[in-house]
């Protein structure tokens, strides 16, 4: 039985070119917001920083930049997340035609197209969302330069290295394996007495050390919050048994996010095993390696530090996945089998985006009553106002917005003013501030009203803020409709239970889900009038 012949850079294109006509398309069509990580990582961005309290700059700097490309929408942020998954697949892509046969390679990378991961929740611009495409970046020059050991090819390892750890800080855990690899492999320990290397890590601490420098001088804030992220405070530190309960809750939801693409690959061991095309020991080292050290590492974060694991920081952990199944499994790769697995390989990407847009344009408004959906948050809705009532009574673009955190996030994305964000008053959440300078110039203040998906900066924290800007004009508390969801809509399933099953919403693992949100969000402005006009 032999394998198909195929022209797989075709296909590969092709298959790019879905992706993102669907993963563009879909969100916008969808989506009437961004979702709040993307606009703070928006309102970050526009500041242009070496570093923001929560997280190192990439992130923020890409949306920005995008995010300028014109008028904002969440278009922009929608073309941004496909671009990012095409960028992975390509590193993946170019991985594995290194390592297996051309058809083998494709696979390997449409399995990844199977997982949550690499589709819906690229609508997402964050932190965890930008770091993926360097991470299979790294992946490819690292396996370059082991194999090839040119000087100009070290470099580039120690470039993607950098900017995958500008993404974000979870970069080290490739780091280990990595030297993993360099210690316990024939082809890594040559690299001990070649200069490659070491060059390769001096570009790559030359090209943090701006990065470093702003965070010593800020006092390491955002590594305070990754280790605070986790919900966990030194007074409330985690048991052996709840850190061992968090790595097992962490695997079960990759499980959960990816169980499409097990299922692809699981598909393969009913196939015929190729034994004429066998994969080098030192190939399978790096995929094995590479492939589940992140893993590994990430399983026992929080039982060494007493932490708790977010699901959602399994977004990169699983982009070696495809080769390591084609790798293990071997298949013989024939046009039935190929056939077979491209209907299976349509059907999933069917199901995920029809699931998809069943979910947010009905599902979500109309039947679960969730409108804590930030879909339908009314983000530009609140930008505009705020923007049209400076405006209306100074004629000059508003500079400043200040408040409740995600509030102000919206506010500059949306805004065509695109103002400077003071989070929660804080100086050490906007290092960027000149306070001197917004009170010379004014600004506009809000804060959620109640009830509030982010909760009230509370009657003590404005009497603070009055305090410190005696000027500050209270205008009232503004009502805005949750964007696509009628004001007196009635939820079907939580309507049918509340009627029929009353007990289940007493159940706090069920009512989550049917959160008592009403489909609008009111919202307190005021002004901080100019020192000088």
């Amino acid at each position: 039985m032999e394998e198909i012949k195929i022209n797989t850079k075709k296909w590969f294109l092709g298959f790019c070119a879905l992706h993102l006509f669907l993963w563009t398309v879909i969100p916008t069509f969808f989506f009437t917001n961004v979702y709040m990580d993307t606009a703070e990582s928006i309102a970050w961005g526009y500041q242009w920083q070496l570093g923001y309290s929560k997280h190192p700059p990439l992130s923020g700097w890409i949306a920005a930049t995008f995010a300028n490309l014109g008028p904002f929408t969440g278009f922009q942020m929608y073309l941004l997340g496909s671009i990012l998954a095409l960028v992975t697949f390509w590193g993946i892509w170019r991985l594995a035609s290194r390592i297996l046969s051309p058809v083998k390679a494709l696979i390997s990378v449409l399995l990844l197209d199977c997982a949550l991961y690499y589709n819906c929740y690229c609508a997402t611009i964050d932190p965890d969302s930008v770091q993926i495409p360097f991470w299979a970046l790294v992946f490819l020059t690292f396996y370059i330069a082991l194999k090839e050991e040119k000087l100009y090819q070290w470099f580039l390892v120690g470039f993607c290295c950098a900017l995958a750890f500008y993404a974000k800080y979870a970069a080290v855990l490739i780091f280990a394996p990595m030297g993993a690899l360099i210690l316990f492999t024939k082809e890594g320990r040559k690299q001990l007495f070649k200069p490659g290397m070491y060059l390769c890590f001096i570009l790559f601490v030359l090209c943090l050390l701006p990065h470093l420098l702003w965070s010593y001088q800020h006092g390491f804030q955002e590594i305070t919050y990754a280790y605070s992220a986790s919900g966990v405070t030194e007074e409330l530190k985690s048991t052996f048994l709840q850190s061992l309960l968090s790595s097992l809750n962490f695997i079960g939801a990759q499980l959960g996010f990816a169980a499409l693409m097990y299922i692809m690959m699981l598909s393969f061991l009913f196939v015929k095993r190729d034994k004429t095309n066998c994969v080098g020991m030192f190939d399978k080292q790096f995929i094995l390696i590479m492939g589940l050290g992140p893993l590994i590492i990430a399983l026992l974060y929080p039982i060494i530090l007493q932490n708790e694991l977010m699901p959602r920081w399994g977004f990169p952990l699983f982009s070696l996945f495809g080769i390591i199944a084609m790798v293990w499994i071997n298949p013989v790769i024939t046009k039935k089998v190929f056939k077979r697995f491209l209907v299976m390989f349509l059907m999933i990407i069917c199901i995920i985006s029809g699931g998809y847009s069943i979910f947010y344009g009905y599902w979500a408004a109309n039947v679960n009553g969730n409108y804590h959906q930030w879909s339908y948050f009314p983000g530009e809705n609140i930008a505009k106002k705020v923007t049209n009532i400076w405006q209306e009574r100074y004629h000059v673009p508003l500079k400043y917005i200040a408040g409740s955190h995600y509030l102000v996030a919206y506010i500059t994305a949306y805004s065509k003013d695109h103002p400077i964000p003071y989070f929660d008053w804080e100086k050490s959440e906007s290092e960027w501030m000149d306070i001197n300078n917004m009170r010379k110039n004014g600004a506009v203040f809000v804060w959620w009203g109640d009830p509030s998906p982010q909760g009230d900066p509370g009657k003590k924290e404005l009497e603070k803020v009055k305090n410190r800007f005696p000027t500050m004009e209270k205008l009232g508390e503004f009502r805005f409709d949750m964007v696509g969801i009628p004001r007196d809509n009635k939820p079907i399933l939580k309507t049918f239970i509340k009627d029929n099953f009353p007990e289940l919403l007493t159940v706090p693992s069920i009512n989550q889900f049917f959160p008592n949100d009403p489909p609008y969000v009111d919202i307190w402005i005021a002004i901080l009038p100019p020192e000088r006009r």
